[in-house]
This record gives structure tokens, sequence and C-alpha cells, in this order.
């Protein structure tokens, strides 16, 4: 992929988990009255796609380059597989996602307390 280009987009269905081989990507998210806001940016060897392949839903951000990338792309059944005939790549997967969730936590705590910090000033 190159620079600025949109590897996944926000609402679209995905059933791909991919993996960064080199480069770097931006994970935005359109925000009401906010516009688009950085998530986070994810290089060599960390993946994204997860959350769609385990819960069937649509994409939940969009993924944008943000230099030249080259990725791997792992189909959500052969994932499915991989994980069922080695069960350490699922510990390995929810010790990422609850890091990811202490994150997400992380930032609604700042983000709530600056609200209600704006709140009390008006």
């Amino acid at each position: 992929y190159s620079p600025d280009e949109i590897i996944v987009k926000e609402q679209d269905v995905g059933d791909t988990l991919y993996i960064i081989k080199w480069g770097t990507v931006s994970i935005v998210k359109h925000v009401a009255d906010a516009g688009t806001i950085a998530l986070a940016t994810l290089s060599q060897g960390e993946f994204f796609g997860d959350m769609a392949v385990f819960d069937a839903e649509v994409r939940s951000a969009s993924v944008v380059a943000k230099s030249q990338c080259l990725l791997l792309r792992i189909n959500g059944d052969d994932l499915k597989e991989v994980i069922v005939d080695n069960p350490r790549i699922a510990i390995e997967l929810l010790r990422i996602f609850v890091k990811r969730l202490r994150s997400a936590n992380a930032t609604i705590e700042t983000l709530s307390r600056k609200d209600h910090k704006e709140a009390g000033e008006s």
C-alpha cells in the first residue's frame, strides 16, 4: 500500500486480519462533531482487522497507510483453523486484546475527565 491509501474502511464488512510486514498504518475513526480522529499507529509485526474477524460485525474504524506498507492478509476462517490447531496463538491474541482494551479504557477516562472539567467551566 502507498502512503495515504485506505486499506480498510469504517463500516465495511470485513473478514480478514492484516499483519504489518513493514511500514506504518494509522487507525482512524470518524466522530460526529469532531471529524476524523487517530486512534492508534501500528507498525511492523502488529496487526489489525481482528475485531471484524471474531465478531462478524462491520469494521469499527478505517485504516490508512502512513508510509509504504507491505501487509499479510489472513482470511478469518483460516485464522480460526490456525487457532484451533495452535491454542497458544489464542492466548497471545487475548493478551493483545486486553492491552488494547486497557488503552481504550484509559483514553475514555481521560476524555471523560476533560468533558467533566469543561462542563464545570460553563
